[in-house]
């Protein structure tokens, strides 16, 4: 559904009624409550609500899921997450791209870009909801008081924490960082994915050297040359 985020509801829900699976890109809507009516009418109707976001259904998501973090065994205690995900957007889009309109999509770089963070700080705990949520002070908005750039940080009962960035305003990055007790995973393009665990993402073992992965190769490194 190639629409701004402010339609999603309406055409998703006319879709559905229309007995069609319903395919939306992200952010899916725009509050919490949106998704429960999108989903009953979807249900309702016997047809399919999917997610867009790549990532999330690539197959080295779950490379990485069985890699790291099903094996709490052998990485440990899940202690410290963080997610990046930021661009330099031009004249133009800041100007006039969807992502700065109130009126089409309203979550500005929290929508476009943060979700893609949030979403991996919940696959990174299995979608345990968190207990509370700092943001960051001096977001930066446009004279629309739309989202440029922000951040947040997100904590546990069990005392882990997660932070977040995301930006219209500052270069290319796409960094996930999931650190455990006895192991970490560092990767730098987790969204969009690029292929399998490749040259740019690193799994730290408990023991041993660090190892670094591309689509074919696996090749171990001295922990100290890796760090």
């Amino acid at each position: 559904m190639p629409l701004s985020t402010t339609l999603h509801v309406q055409w998703a829900v006319l879709a559905a009624k229309k007995r069609k699976h319903v395919l939306l890109e992200k952010p899916a809507t725009l509050n919490l409550l949106a998704p429960d009516e999108i989903l009953d009418v979807c249900e309702s109707n016997g047809v399919q609500l999917m997610d867009a976001t790549m990532w999330m259904h690539h197959h080295r998501t779950d490379e990485m899921r069985a890699l790291l973090l099903s094996d709490v065994q052998r990485f440990g205690q899940l202690k410290k997450i963080h997610s990046c995900f930021t661009y330099e957007a031009d004249h133009d889009f800041l100007h006039n791209n969807i992502r700065v309109k109130p009126d089409l999509d309203a979550l500005g770089a929290l929508g476009d870009i943060g979700w893609y963070c949030i979403e991996a700080i919940l696959w990174a705990t299995n979608y345990e909801l968190q207990e509370t949520i700092t943001a960051w002070r001096e977001p930066e908005f446009n004279e629309a008081g739309m989202i440029l750039s922000c951040g947040s940080c997100l904590c546990w009962k069990d005392g882990k924490i997660a932070t977040f960035y995301c930006s219209f305003l500052t270069n290319m990055t796409m960094d996930l960082s999931v650190l455990r007790t006895k192991g970490n995973l560092h990767i730098y393009d987790f969204a969009p994915p690029q292929g399998r665990l490749s040259s740019s993402s690193m799994v730290r073992p408990p023991s041993g050297p660090a190892t670094i992965h591309d689509s074919n190769t696996a090749v171990a490194l001295p922990a100290l040359a890796a760090g």
